[in-house]
């Protein structure tokens, strides 16, 4: 039976194989079909995993990899989080400490020959939408994000809320 060991990086309360809890549970359950076993990191040697797969650069676990023998052949990099939240990981050094890269984005995917993949969204859509007349001219749900990586968008997002803040009349 493979062993597949995980690092969710951003959601360490899915440590202690959680997984099932989780946006993990139907890969975990895939694999389980498969005859393959899915688990944290933290719940099994890293040494006999058939495949380390680490949703984000992870700098720390990476070491503990190399250090139990794990080759980079079966280090599996998910480049999940935006170069504005890690931008740590966009860096080429970081994508050759690991056999198979998976991005979202399509530029990295064709210039460095990357795997793609599409991310679904779990839930049905609406089956209507209101009318023109019943909805609101503008809406944002933001978080109040920084980022000092060139190109980002927050600072732009910021301005725009500004500008509609001080700007009279709308249905906002």
């Amino acid at each position: 039976m493979k062993l597949f060991l995980i690092d969710p990086f951003a959601q360490k309360a899915l440590l202690g194989d959680k997984l099932y809890e989780s946006v993990f549970r139907h890969l975990y359950e895939s694999l389980k079909v498969a005859g393959a076993e899915l688990h944290t990191y933290d719940k099994g040697n890293l040494g006999r995993a058939d495949l380390l797969i680490f949703f984000d650069h992870n700098p720390a676990l990476l070491q503990k990899s190399k250090a139990a023998g794990v080759p980079k052949s079966r280090r599996v990099l998910v480049i999940w989080e935006p170069e504005t939240v890690l931008p740590g990981q966009y860096a080429q050094k970081v994508w050759e400490e690991y056999g198979r890269v998976i991005t979202l984005r399509q530029d990295l995917a064709r210039k460095f020959g990357f795997e793609r993949i599409y991310y679904p969204q779990s839930r049905e859509l609406m089956p209507e939408f209101p009318g023109f007349n019943q909805r609101k001219f503008l809406v944002l749900i933001n978080a109040n994000k920084y980022s000092y990586v060139d190109g980002e968008l927050y600072r732009l997002r910021r301005r725009a809320i500004n500008y509609f803040e001080k700007s009279p009349g709308g249905d906002f």
